[in-house]
C-alpha cells in the first residue's frame, strides 16, 4: 500500500508539471508542489474545466484499486496492533 501510495505521489507530481507547463510554459519545482492549496485547486478548475471531470475518473478508479491492494495485502498488520501503534502506547508482549 505503501509503494502504491509513493507511486502515486510521484505520478501526480508529474501531471501537475505537464499541467502547468501546458498553462504558462514552465515546469512544476519543488515550492509549486508545497504551495498547492484550494485557491490553486479552484484557479486550475477554473481554467481548464475538463479537468474536475478527470479528476474525478481519477479518484473512481484509483480508490477502489488502492483498497484492493489493501484487502489482498499479505503484510497487513493486526487492526488491535495498528491500533495500540497510532494511539501511542508501547505494545504489551510481542506477538
Amino acid at each position: 500500500m505503501a509503494a502504491a501510495l509513493s507511486l502515486a505521489m510521484i505520478v501526480v507530481v508529474i501531471l501537475l508539471s505537464r499541467l502547468k507547463y501546458e498553462i504558462i510554459w514552465m515546469t512544476a519545482n519543488f515550492l509549486d508542489v508545497v504551495i498547492i492549496n484550494a485557491d490553486t485547486i479552484r484557479f486550475l478548475l477554473a481554467i481548464k474545466p475538463d479537468l474536475f471531470g478527470k479528476v474525478l475518473l481519477a479518484l473512481a478508479l484509483v480508490l477502489p484499486a488502492l483498497t484492493l491492494l489493501w484487502w489482498i495485502d499479505t503484510f497487513r498488520m493486526r487492526l488491535r496492533t495498528a491500533t495500540v501503534g497510532f494511539a501511542g502506547a508501547p505494545p504489551r508482549s510481542l506477538p
